[in-house]
């Protein structure tokens, strides 16, 4: 195992700081070796707060040092093309979601991935929640063990207002950042409109699908989409049971998110904090019907992206292949385009 691995950094705007490198420059396992920003005083600022020594306005010489992994937290229209030259470089990533603008980008930077062994995570920071895991746990054994009889349906709902609470002082920068796209952004089979449309929707929503995938795989249907553009609800099918997604996109300065999953003798609740709140994870209930017992999880004082940082450093360090995460993001986006197609 390695005792200290050397990042390197690209990109520093307002998520990058806020969710990103406020983490990994807390975890005693790394040094962020270098930063690559085109903006010179966000350049300048970010490296002078974090202590970084190394500065790059061209990544491609940022890549070329002695790197054991690489963080890339850019514009979501630019992942992509950085994403498949740093793979090919043969460096392990850790990119923000999604990890592209379609399935077919996604599965090309899969590949790379695999052909070279890299350990590649995208940033679906629910996953590394510990009520989140928890939950899934508890979902899990009340499944096996048909505690609460069979499960009939769920449906998880975000109404997406302002998640942005507890932020930390962060520069801005006076320098337009880069708008140009390297790639067209979103699926061909939609028109240009409704592109710009679907990029708005995986960069709200692809979590929500992440923890679909998560607690009960891909369902193997979708029963019908509506989507407006102040929201939308999906139906889904199972099989066995079916859900729901719904959604809207609020101008308010409130976040809900969570999820439901209804059986024949009681239910599951899971609770989601505003994604930037720090130091609170989400939590659940489960209510029993036969024993009129509602019972509540424990909330832990830890922060899922914190997690997130300090579970991709763990991998490098011991140097494991891992590109599960890149897998369920690819996973995500094909579940985004079926239901962008039934519409």
């Amino acid at each position: 195992m390695k005792n200290k691995i050397n990042i390197g950094w690209i990109g520093s705007g307002f998520i990058g700081q806020v969710a990103h490198l406020i983490n990994f420059n807390q975890n005693k396992n790394c040094t962020i070796h270098g930063l690559s920003e085109l903006r010179e005083d966000l350049l300048k600022n970010v490296s002078q707060k974090y202590a970084i020594k190394n500065t790059f306005k061209n990544y491609r010489d940022l890549i070329k040092e002695n790197l054991d992994a690489v963080v890339l937290i850019v514009r979501r229209n630019h992942t992509y093309h950085f994403a498949r030259e740093i793979l090919n470089c043969n460096l392990p990533l850790f990119t923000e979601k999604p990890m592209a603008a379609n399935s077919i980008q996604a599965d090309k930077l899969l590949k790379i991935s695999n052909n070279n062994n890299l350990t590649y995570m995208v940033g679906n920071m629910r996953v590394h929640d510990d009520g989140v895991i928890n939950s899934k746990i508890e979902l899990d054994n009340i499944l096996l063990k048909n505690k609460l009889g069979k499960l009939i349906s769920f449906k998880i709902y975000c109404n997406a207002g302002n998640d942005y609470v507890g932020i930390d002082d962060y520069f801005s920068s006076n320098i337009k950042a880069p708008s140009e796209y390297f790639h067209d952004n979103g699926p061909d089979f939609l028109g240009k409109k409704d592109k710009i449309k679907f990029e708005k929707f995986l960069a709200y929503f692809s979590h929500d699908l992440n923890l679909i995938n998560y607690y009960l795989g891909a369902p193997i249907d979708i029963f019908s989409s509506k989507l407006t553009n102040n929201g939308g609800i999906v139906t889904f099918d199972y099989k066995d049971f079916y859900g729901s997604f719904e959604y809207t996109y609020l101008n308010q300065s409130i976040w809900q998110e969570g999820l439901y999953f209804y059986f024949e003798n009681g239910f599951m609740e899971v609770i989601l904090p505003p994604a930037f709140l720090k130091n609170q994870s989400a939590f659940f209930k489960v209510y029993d019907d036969k024993k009129k017992k509602l019972t509540s999880s424990k909330v832990h004082n830890t922060w899922s992206f914190k997690n997130q940082a300090n579970n991709f450093i763990d991998l490098i360090r011991k140097d494991k292949f891992n590109n599960q995460s890149a897998y369920n993001s690819l996973q995500d986006i094909i579940l985004a385009e079926n239901i962008w197609k039934k519409l």
